[in-house]
């Protein structure tokens, strides 16, 4: 469940759906809820405008709810590797310890596999697959390739984004897309540098291994960088399913007590920050 509240969400669901039950079914309900949000999006263009980009990592949560409320929606699916996506999250959000990596679980956990099985059974040609890496190691070609897919005129001026108009949030990229004005590529391999990391470098293996081969190889062709699982990411398991109930199958509660000992002995509580230099 997604949502933690004050009230019983179960039964102000149950309830919810008996109300729209008789007022028209679920159908019905997405369509309206639908012409509410498209209202609300209206605000952010001028007239006429065509398209109006929603972007926020977080929709994997919900990625399969999206083409039901907004059927005639382009969906651009952007992927990066998953090892990259990780040193980001380290860096960018200055991630110390494995206690606050916790709060990124998801994103590392279970994100690569959502976006994967959707791209893999939501067939569509209002769905569209790109990859980062491509985004800035060959950009014309594939903006090009994009704003064909939004049938949109390609200007390389395009590429320049330092002039764009933009609803700026509370959230999002402060860094990046500040410190530069067009893709460059210099960041596709930077990762690479988190290997030679204490503590850090063996728990990226560990993801690595944890998503397996396969899962990387169909995710986007990334090298899977160990086959052998490390205790620095089980640490990070064990931490991150504290909040992550029915997610991971945890081993009995004396094996479990005694691996979370041994992970204390070894690396120190959960708050103990490791350096990223």
């Amino acid at each position: 469940m997604l949502i933690s509240a004050r009230y019983n969400q179960e039964w102000m669901m149950n309830a919810l759906r008996d109300f729209v039950g008789k007022l028209g079914g679920d159908e019905w309900f997405r369509e309206r809820l639908g012409e509410f949000l498209l209202n609300i999006y209206a605000r952010l263009g001028a007239p006429h405008t065509r398209y109006i980009l929603d972007k926020t990592p977080r929709y994997y949560e919900i990625a399969d709810l999206i083409p039901q409320f907004f059927p005639n929606a382009r969906i651009l699916v952007l992927k990066r590797n998953p090892h990259a996506v990780a040193n980001s999250i380290l860096r960018s959000w200055n991630v110390r310890s494995i206690h606050r990596l916790r709060l990124y679980a998801e994103d590392l956990l279970n994100a690569p596999f959502r976006i994967q099985q959707f791209v893999e059974s939501y067939q569509s040609k209002n769905v569209f697959e790109v990859q980062y890496e491509r985004m800035v190691t060959d950009p014309e070609r594939t903006f090009e390739a994009i704003y064909n897919w939004l049938d949109l005129p390609f200007s390389r001026d395009a590429l320049q984004y330092s002039d764009n108009q933009k609803f700026k949030g509370l959230f999002g990229d402060q860094k990046g897309i500040v410190e530069k004005d067009r893709p460059i590529s210099n960041s596709v391999e930077s990762w690479k540098a988190l290997l030679n990391v204490p503590f850090w470098g063996n728990w990226l293996k560990g993801y690595s291994a944890y998503l397996g081969a396969d899962m990387l190889k169909r995710y986007g062709n990334y090298d899977c960088i160990s086959s052998r699982m490390t205790e620095e990411f089980r640490y990070f398991r064990f931490v991150a399913s504290s909040n992550r109930k029915g997610r991971i199958r945890l081993v009995p509660e004396t094996k479990r007590l005694a691996r979370y000992l041994s992970h204390r002995i070894r690396f120190g509580p959960s708050n103990r920050e490791w350096g990223l230099e």
